[in-house]
This record gives structure tokens, sequence and C-alpha cells, in this order.
């Protein structure tokens, strides 16, 4: 098995659950062997999940928090605010992320906490991670990958309609397929073409209406013919819009800013 596989088993990765399991084991092999869930610091809100909590306990405490999310600024900001508003008395916190993070940026990240929150930050991304995994020895990546070597065999010989004499193009035809779904790097494009998806789930909406997470749901699946998207993907889609500007929230309801609003349906009359 080669690095390339560790990494493309990271690009895989979506599910917030999956990879907070996997960022324990990863730390208990980094000696953090007594790493426990925080209780009591989220509440039912929409943001528990992505403000769920660990720790450990010694002459530093030490909180963990692991996440998926792209904006490592702003998670950090909204995970200390987080930790003060809750009371909780910690001195290092741990951010594991499989985002790629600069020598410069971690420095940048580093300094920040240091000077405006008075926090030591660590900071484990995807380098540490894929190093991490590659030790096949601690079998921390067959328990949670065990299946990708499977997965990526089947796309190799799976065989097209175009199969007789068109060998060619049938392999041109595998290559882009496991290009889209697995190469390096082309996680941010899959996010952005989802990230549309759902952006035209709002677009027709009445002015005025908010959708929840799951009528969001309804109308992607129907228009694609398709079983539902995970809750987990539709939210994270809506934060990156939310980010961008192009979607605002109200009480766990979406709908599109008046600026998204305006350019979307000004893009629409153009074209007739």
């Amino acid at each position: 098995m080669s690095l390339d596989i560790v990494e493309i088993a990271l690009n895989s990765m979506t599910d917030d659950v999956e990879f907070e399991q996997l960022a324990s084991e990863v730390m208990r092999e980094e000696g953090y062997h007594d790493i426990k869930p925080l209780g009591g610091v989220h509440d039912d809100g929409q943001d528990a999940f992505q403000d769920r909590f660990y720790y450990r306990e010694g002459r530093v405490k030490t909180v963990f928090q692991y996440t998926l999310e792209d904006y490592i600024e702003r998670k950090l900001r909204r995970t200390i605010a987080r930790l003060n508003e809750q009371r909780v008395d910690f001195s290092v916190l741990v951010i594991v992320t499989p985002t790629v993070l600069s020598s410069e940026r971690q420095i940048n990240l580093k300094k920040l906490a240091r000077e405006e929150y008075d926090t030591t930050l660590d900071i484990y991304e995807r380098k540490t991670l894929v190093n991490r995994l590659s030790n096949f020895s601690n079998g921390v990546f067959y328990r949670h990958f065990p299946s990708i070597e499977k997965q990526i065999e089947a796309l190799r010989s799976n065989r097209p309609v175009l199969e007789h004499g068109h060998g060619e193009l049938e392999m041109a035809m595998l290559k882009v397929l496991i290009a889209f779904v697995f190469a390096k790097e082309v996680d941010p494009v899959r996010k952005s073409i989802f990230d549309g998806l759902v952006l035209a789930s709002l677009i027709y909406v009445p002015v005025g209406a908010h959708l929840a997470i799951s009528e969001i749901s309804l109308i992607l699946s129907e228009s694609l013919g398709c079983q539902p998207f995970p809750n987990e993907q539709i939210v994270a889609a809506l934060r990156r819009l939310e980010l961008q500007g192009f979607v605002s929230t109200e009480d766990g309801r979406y709908h599109l800013t008046e600026s998204a609003s305006i350019t979307s349906r000004l893009c629409i009359t153009s074209r007739f």
C-alpha cells in the first residue's frame, strides 16, 4: 500500500463522527492515551455536532477539537469563544484537521491564539495525519478504511458499455472517473459542485421563505432523482455558502441573501 492510498482515503472522509474516531486514535498514538469526551459543552442546537470537544487531564489541561472545516482560523476563534462561554478551564488547545496547512499558516495561527487568547495551540494537519496513518503496523488505517483497496480495485475492474474496440477510450474514461473521485486536490472541486447544487435549491424559493435542512434535502433528492444526501454534507455546504455571503441562516432555516438573490435572478433573466 502506498501513501497515495492514504491520501485517497482522507479525501473520501466526509463524516464528522468517523473523523472524530480516527483523530482520537491518532492522538492516542501520539501519546495522549487518556482522551475523553468533554461533557456539558454543547447543547441541542445545530452547532452541537460541530462543537463536540475532547480533553485530557494532567498538569496542563488540554482540549481537543477535531474538524473537517477548511477555514481553520474561523474554527479556532469559534472554538475558543465556545469554551470560554462554557467556562471550560484549559491551557492548551489541539486542533486536528485533514486540511493542508503550510508551516507559515500554522505559525500565524499559533501566534493568533497566544496573542489574542493567551492559549497555546497545537495543530495536527494533513501531513501529520498522512504520516501517522502510513504506519500500517499499528492497525489504525485498516480499522478506519477497511475497504478502500477494494473500492479502488472495483473502479479499475469495472467494464464500461464501450468495451469492444474502444480500449483507449475505455481507459481514458476510467482514468477520469478515478481522478475525479479519488485523486489529490479534487476535494475542493467536489465541494464546489455540491455547493452549487445546494445554492440552486434555494434560488426558486419564494422571497422571504426560509428552508429547513430536511426541505433542502428533499428538493435535492427529487430534482436529481436520487436518495437524500446526508444532512451533515448539506450543512457543510451551507456553511461554506454562508461564508461566501450567498446564504443566511435564522433559527436553523436557510435562505439566499439579498445580494445573492438579485444576482441569481439577473443571471437567469439574461439567458432568455
